[in-house]
């Protein structure tokens, strides 16, 4: 049109909307589209900032619990204590007894007690490592430490990491045993009605919680 001087140039009106398609609707769909991306990413940050914020808190822990222990000397423990540490890469790591109470029951741990000095005499733990005020990761650590040895867990989900790993669950202990006694073991525990709960496993130094790595047991 613009090069015909002499051609009358007609507007050409805009093509209708699709039937049934509102252009209001079509751009708050739009919208409505972008903000959920925004806020599922937003979320997906808040979670991974709340993730790295209790790995520093754990790991801080971690490395004030080890540096108390090699203070009292729990690196280099008495022969009479051998049986409370890890032996070997591979073992199976539990925790038996009973959890989520802290009311002293005598008989009860006297039950407990009994039992596991019969396992003991039955060769079907390697190490027992009673858990104290410290919490699960103490006596982990007490375990673990004199053989350079490293652990990696899982927590209990129902229970925060930090009040599981730090605090006194009950009148329980940290418990190992060679993966061929392993059924022979959890067997011998259901029968005699005691708790058991699978940790995890021993490994060669490394330290991992619920997936996380806590760097080597010589570095903490």
């Amino acid at each position: 049109c613009a090069q015909d001087k002499t051609r009358t140039c007609t507007p050409q009106p805009a093509p209708p909307p699709q039937s049934g398609v509102s252009t209001n609707s079509t751009t708050w769909a739009i919208c409505g589209a972008n903000i959920r991306q925004i806020s599922l990413f937003f979320l997906y940050l808040l979670d991974k900032n709340m993730n790295m914020d209790t790995h520093t808190t754990l790991q801080r822990k971690a490395v004030e619990i080890a540096a108390k222990l090699r203070k009292e000397g729990a690196d280099k423990p008495a022969p009479e204590e051998s049986f409370g540490l890890f032996k070997q890469k591979g073992d199976m790591i539990y925790l038996v007894g009973d959890t989520g109470s802290k009311e002293v029951n005598l008989d009860n741990d006297y039950r407990v007690q009994k039992i596991m000095l019969s396992a003991m005499r039955k060769d079907l733990v390697s190490c027992v490592q009673e858990v104290s005020e410290g919490g699960v990761f103490e006596a982990l650590l007490r375990a673990a430490m004199p053989a350079g040895l490293g652990f990696d867990i899982t927590t209990d989900s129902e229970i925060p990491e930090e009040q599981f790993l730090f605090e006194d669950p009950g009148t329980c202990a940290v418990v190992t045993v060679h993966i061929d006694k392993d059924e022979e073991l959890v067997q011998y525990l259901f029968d005699n009605h005691i708790n058991v709960m699978t940790l995890g496993h021993v490994t060669k130094g490394d330290i991992r919680i619920d997936d996380q790595s806590y760097g080597n047991i010589r570095q903490i």
